[in-house]
């Protein structure tokens, strides 16, 4: 808390009148984000034609998401503040999860995806493989986990594809 109210420019006493101890200030700051990735995902739905393009930008969106988290973040996440873990998965699990589950339906629903998939186990095994590339404690640098983020999300992608959906990947 000492560092955070020096980076605000307050004191500790006007943190703590706004928030009750630190789960609370990182309960809101999480809260805060998972309505701004909810913002996002709402605007990546609007803007795309089709369910290929909006599962596209999302993994790029949150790449870029991941990215600028420090893997540390969730170590410390899960090893200090494990009500909050459990608050931000619930998070994810309403917002993201639903999303994705979504996207399935609608690229089968246009042919792009393979029409025998099974969108609710398939985004599981995502989340899962997902969770493990940025929980795992041997990985430290966030370069490496958005890269190996980047390469699960492009496997995911290529193992949907319907031929359409191949041809679409590469179109010019």
């Amino acid at each position: 808390m000492d560092d955070i109210a020096e980076k605000c420019g307050i004191s500790k006493k006007t943190i703590y009148r706004h928030f009750q101890n630190k789960d609370d200030l990182l309960y809101e700051a999480i809260k805060l984000e998972a309505f701004e990735v909810k913002k996002n995902i709402d605007r990546i739905r609007l803007k795309n034609d089709n369910a290929l393009e909006e599962l596209q930008k999302f993994f790029k969106y949150i790449n870029n998401v991941a990215r600028v988290i420090s893997p540390s973040f969730g170590r410390d996440l899960k090893k200090y503040h494990n009500s909050n873990l459990f608050k931000a998965i619930t998070f994810k699990d309403k917002i993201i999860i639903p999303f994705v589950i979504g996207n399935l339906e609608k690229g089968k629903r246009e042919g792009l995806y393979k029409e025998d998939i099974d969108a609710v186990e398939i985004c599981k095994s995502y989340d899962e493989l997902s969770n493990a590339v940025y929980f795992n404690y041997y990985f430290t640098d966030s370069s490496i986990n958005s890269k190996s983020l980047e390469f699960l999300s492009t496997l995911f992608l290529y193992g949907l594809v319907s031929k359409i959906g191949w041809e679409h990947l590469h179109k010019p």
